[in-house]
């Protein structure tokens, strides 16, 4: 059967562990307490456009409870591509930074 890690799930877990150790809750999603930067989850998505080098492009994010059931969810993020050309319709997995979202690995 199994059991299904999402990021809510690890939202409550994180809660409850510092309600437990009796810490703050933290205000910052994408920083640890050293104030370095943290990756809080990555999200899989198909590029809306040719996305050039070093340039700004939309993502459409899809979800899915398996590979074989990903759909789209008619959200679109605006991620950074810091590698090189990626053709329109092709998937990528988008991760979150400090600064934002970065495309770390595109179909060929």
């Amino acid at each position: 059967m199994g059991v299904k890690f999402t990021r809510d799930s690890a939202s409550r877990i994180s809660r409850v562990v510092r309600q437990i150790e009796g810490q703050q809750p933290s205000t910052r999603t994408h920083r640890n307490t050293a104030q370095t930067p943290q990756w809080d989850y990555i999200q899989c998505g198909k590029t809306i456009a040719t996305s050039a080098k070093g340039a700004a492009t939309q993502i459409a994010i899809y979800s899915g409870d398996s590979w074989s059931t990903l759909t789209a969810t008619g959200e679109e993020i605006e991620a950074w591509n810091r590698f090189g050309t990626i053709q329109a319709g092709r998937w990528v997995f988008v991760w979150t930074m400090p600064w934002g979202f970065e495309i770390s690995a595109a179909e060929c």
